[in-house]
């Protein structure tokens, strides 16, 4: 499902981050041939960038979808099933 982009912040390793309006996050990586988002890497064409759509991965998704991506991002146990509860 897809959410408009309302906003940008970087996590602990320094890589882009948009935040949907749904609240959830999503990694905008510029890793070309996998991920081309050459857009991420100036201010300004991340501005432009604000309130355009971006799918989401966990809104929609049944919760064992989401409890399996929360598992990916690198959450124990305890915070994907926690995910997986707020899906509910």
């Amino acid at each position: 499902m897809e959410r408009l982009i309302i906003g940008f912040t970087q996590d602990a390793n320094q890589e882009w981050v948009a935040e949907l309006e749904c609240g959830h996050r999503r990694h905008v990586r510029h890793n070309p041939p996998w991920e081309d988002h050459a857009w991420v890497l100036e201010e300004e064409s991340r501005q432009a960038r604000l309130g355009t759509l971006l799918p989401c991965g966990l809104c929609g998704a049944d919760s064992q979808t989401a409890c399996g991506d929360a598992r990916l991002q690198g959450l124990c146990e305890e915070g994907a099933d926690e995910v997986s509860r707020k899906k509910r």
